[in-house]
């Protein structure tokens, strides 16, 4: 990841090129740590996420806060070369892109541990319901395989 500076440094028109490289920066890192995410969703390993958790949040946290310097006019990208720009506005159409399939991946990683989780508990439900007994041969067994048993039946 690229080592991005602290805001407060860059603002100001004097650094206006840095300001902008620095945004691409913090883009480039986020689109390269969901693309990782990613792939991790879809070999089936959500748990792996955790790793990139605190990374994540502090380059969101700092996109969000270049986001609120330019709502708030404290920085502003107008002498700023027309190809930084246009590179600026690439990387944020991909990084929304990989989002949104990061957003679809997780909420499907979701689902499946959802299906997970109820599986197992049915499954305990069920173990919970057969009624057990001892046979006698002197073991735990189902109560219902010992009384068809001495009815005569199959069990």
């Amino acid at each position: 990841m690229t080592n991005t500076r602290a805001l407060s440094s860059l603002f100001g028109p004097e650094h206006i090129e840095a300001q902008a490289r620095d945004v691409i920066a913090v883009l480039n890192d986020l689109i390269a740590l969901i693309e990782i995410e990613n792939h991790e969703l879809a070999r089936g390993m959500p748990a792996s996420l955790a790793s990139t958790l605190g990374d994540k949040t502090r380059l969101a946290a700092l996109l969000e806060a270049w986001v609120t310097a330019i709502r708030n006019g404290d920085v502003s990208f107008e002498g700023v070369d027309e190809r930084v720009k246009l590179e600026m506005a690439a990387r944020a159409k991909i990084l929304t892109e990989i989002m949104q399939d990061n957003t679809t991946r997780i909420l499907a990683a979701m689902e499946a541990s959802r299906r997970r989780i109820s599986a197992i508990m049915q499954a305990v439900r069920d173990q919970h319901a057969v009624p057990r007994g001892y046979g006698a041969s002197g073991l735990v067994t189902n109560r219902t395989d010992a009384i068809a048993n001495r009815a005569g039946g199959l069990a």
